[in-house]
């Protein structure tokens, strides 16, 4: 009896999953939620500061650091704090990362924020703007030359090891590569910090100085850049394998 009962459910689900429509194409799973993590909506840009809250702003940061002021109060900090930071950034005088803590901790140390962009507006009025780097070579030109420059660098440190007697020769050497990789660090360190724009600044004013000082005032205008190594230290030899006069 048992037998048949089997024999009988088996029967009619067999004809249960025959009889049901087969799918012509396997459902995919929804991703609606993780879809809209993965492109959120743009943020609505941010409304321009007034001009009253510009003057304002003006005002607070050109006095010298150590001038008390004020925090602007909750019903005026959105407005307040918006102009400040739009003058900063115009300016250049604040790091995209600083933002972000100044939006969220600068009610609380409004002084100590404030003077710190009076300190940086003081001090970096004649450093050149970030966009000035253009025309300098670029990162990769710049990574490629160290690149070299660190290879011919290793080669004259194990040569020193072994000829000390040359020491008077490839000491100097040594140290005019050092100085010259130092430089050309300088140009890639003004390209690369994107964010970093007062960092940027610093970076281009001391890459100026350098070539004003040792290669004339309108270098830098110029974007003229020294050698990524002492070309002047190499010897050209001639198919009869003596060095070739210069004279």
């Amino acid at each position: 009896m048992r037998h048949v009962l089997a024999t009988a459910a088996l029967a009619a689900t067999a004809a249960t999953l025959l009889a049901a429509p087969v799918p012509q194409q396997i459902p995919q799973p929804q991703l609606a939620d993780s879809s809209r993590r993965l492109n959120p909506r743009p943020k609505p840009p941010e409304p321009e500061p007034l001009p009253s809250d510009i003057i304002w702003a003006e005002m607070v940061l050109s006095c010298p650091p150590g001038t008390p002021e004020m925090t602007p109060p909750d019903d005026l900090w959105a407005e307040r704090s918006r102009a400040l930071l739009h003058v900063c950034r115009r300016d250049q005088l604040i790091n995209r990362y600083e933002e972000w803590y100044f939006g969220r901790h600068a009610q609380k140390d409004f002084q100590e924020h404030l003077d710190k962009f009076r300190a940086r507006r003081s001090d970096m009025k004649d450093y050149p703007r970030a966009e000035e780097a253009h025309g300098f070579p670029d990162q990769d030109t710049c990574r490629r030359l160290l690149a070299f420059n660190a290879a011919f660098l290793a080669h004259l440190e194990t040569r020193l090891l072994w000829e000390q007697d040359r020491a008077d020769v490839i000491g100097p050497a040594i140290e005019e590569t050092k100085e010259l990789q130092r430089v050309w660090r300088m140009c890639l360190y003004a390209h690369h910090y994107t964010h970093a724009v007062v960092d940027q600044r610093e970076y281009l004013n001391t890459l100026r100085k350098w070539l004003t000082e040792n290669l004339g005032r309108d270098a830098f205008i110029e974007r003229r850049m020294p050698d990524y190594v002492p070309i002047w230290r190499f010897v050209e030899v001639g198919r009869d394998g003596h060095p070739v006069s210069r004279r």
